[in-house]
Order: structure tokens, then C-alpha cells, then sequence
């Protein structure tokens, strides 16, 4: 094939996280287990955005989105000093790495609770200074309880010196629900599809790379092969 777009890699999940997978390991289903799954392609350098729709919420919003080295190492939260993902925690608001807040960002306890939507991530390590960004169904998240659907007053997290830890990253998902109600997601890397179903409709792309429900960021692209080369 001409170009590949970038799973859900069901073969560097923790041993003992309870995430199952469908749809071409782009659905996952989570337990009350923690832990996290990165995808199958990984990048040290470029501009990559990719979305995911929670379907159904985690007990207390748990969830933990963003990039991680790779797999989890120990079966517990994916921000934390073992497993190392730089992500977005559902259940307040903030971005984690090393298991510390690196920024207080949408700082809302109870913000993602119950939410249900896309959640979109980009990522800059062209840049010299190494960016995440977040969206909320379409709008950029640009600090406390505040979004903007302009990429230009994104709150972009300064994550250099997190990245220099590892030589590669991923895009990765992942659950610190440890009780309670198991989560449904669903990621399109790009390949226009969430699960079996097609965005209802296509935001403008960056490079002429990948499909997404909302518009990606000029200048970025999808995580693929073709991306991998832009």
C-alpha cells in the first residue's frame, strides 16, 4: 500500500491491563484495571494530530490521553514515573508526565467526567520548542475552563524537556480507573473512520494526509507512513 495509517498496537498493551480491541485495533474497550495502549507508529520528529471519541466516559472521567515512549511497563497510571506518557487526565484537567502536573491547563476537576465527544492532540517536535495541544469536540483548549476554535490561541504545553527522555513517541491512550464504570473509545489516526463509522464531516486537512471529523492544524498531518516522509 501506498501509505499506512497508524493502530491502536494491541501487542504493547501491560500484561495485566484489561483493554480489549476492535475495528482494526482503533476501538478499545477498558476495564477497572489501569494502564494504556500506544499506537503502532511511532515519530522523533514532525507535526502529527490524530482524535479520539470517548463513547463512554470512565468512572470519574479517568481516562489519560496523549504520547507515550511505548508500552506501559508497570500495570498502573500511564502518566506516572514508570510508564512516562506526557497526557491529558480526564478527571481534572491537567497534563501529566513522570507523575507530576507539568500544567494545570483546562484545570477543571469534573470537566471531563461525563463527557462524551473527540477529543483531538497535536503534537510539534519540529519546533524547538516541543508542543501538546488539545481540542474539545473541534475547540482548542486555551487554559482554565476556556476554548477557542482557533489553533493560534491554543494553550500549547511546553513538553521539551519530557521528550528528550525518549527517542520515540506515540500516540497513546489509556485509563487510571481503578472502580467503577469501564470506558468505550474510539481513535481515527487518520484513516477517516471512527470504529465502523465515517466522520459525519470532514474538517480541512493538513498536506492531503488522512481524513479527520475536525479541521487539523496547517502544518500538521496525520501519523502515517506518508506523514512519517512529509
Amino acid at each position: 500500500p501506498s501509505n499506512v495509517f497508524a493502530t491502536f498496537n494491541l501487542l504493547a498493551k501491560h500484561p495485566s491491563c484489561g483493554i480489549s480491541f476492535a475495528n482494526g485495533d482503533n476501538k478499545i474497550t477498558t476495564t477497572t484495571s489501569r494502564g494504556s495502549v500506544p499506537s503502532t507508529l511511532g515519530f522523533n520528529s514532525g507535526k502529527y494530530y490524530f482524535e479520539f471519541d470517548v463513547v463512554t466516559a470512565a468512572q470519574d472521567g479517568r481516562w489519560e490521553i496523549g504520547i507515550q515512549p511505548f508500552a506501559n511497563v508497570a500495570a498502573s497510571d500511564a502518566t506516572n514515573s514508570n510508564n512516562r506518557m506526557i497526557g491529558l487526565s480526564g478527571y481534572n484537567g491537567y497534563v501529566y508526565y513522570n507523575g507530576s502536573s507539568i500544567n494545570n491547563f483546562y484545570n477543571t476537576v469534573g470537566g471531563f467526567t461525563s463527557f462524551t465527544g473527540i477529543i483531538g492532540v497535536a503534537v510539534d517536535l519540529d519546533s524547538s520548542t516541543k508542543t501538546i495541544a488539545f481540542s474539545r469536540d473541534g475547540a482548542w483548549i486555551t487554559g482554565q475552563n476556556a476554548t477557542d476554535t482557533n489553533f493560534s490561541n491554543a494553550l500549547k504545553v511546553d513538553i521539551t524537556s519530557s521528550v528528550a527522555d525518549y527517542d520515540y513517541w506515540h500516540f497513546g491512550v489509556g485509563t487510571g480507573n481503578g472502580s467503577g464504570t469501564a470506558g468505550v473509545g474510539q481513535a481515527n489516526f487518520g484513516d477517516g473512520t471512527f470504529g465502523t463509522a465515517s466522520v459525519s464531516s470532514a474538517g480541512t486537512n493538513a498536506s492531503s494526509n488522512g481524513i479527520f471529523e475536525y479541521d487539523c492544524p496547517s502544518g500538521y498531518t496525520a501519523l502515517s507512513t506518508k506523514g512519517l516522509n512529509l
